[in-house]
């Protein structure tokens, strides 16, 4: 997989299989339309949103390349389903 970073953006862009930012989660999922392939789910508290970059304080997250035996020896998620936070 080519790094999704372009040369001029190398020091602004990181590579993650998840990570824990104040106000934001990230974190890779299964790309249901390609298996072998990431995308990065985040959540601020609020909001969920799947994509294939995310930008958060002037840098921006892709998910990490992952080798064919890594998508077999490790179970990434899919993406969330929307839930409801009000009580019943």
């Amino acid at each position: 997989m080519p790094d999704r970073c372009a040369q001029t953006d190398r020091i602004s862009c990181v590579q993650t299989f998840g990570v824990i930012l104040p106000g934001l989660i990230i974190e890779s999922i299964l790309d249901p339309d390609h298996p072998n392939q990431l995308l990065l789910h985040t959540w601020n508290g609020r909001k969920a949103a799947t994509r294939h970059a995310t930008r958060y304080r002037g840098c921006t997250y892709t998910p990490a390349p992952i080798a064919g035996g890594l998508v077999h020896a490790v179970r990434f998620p899919a993406t969330s389903k929307p839930f409801d936070l009000e009580p019943r």
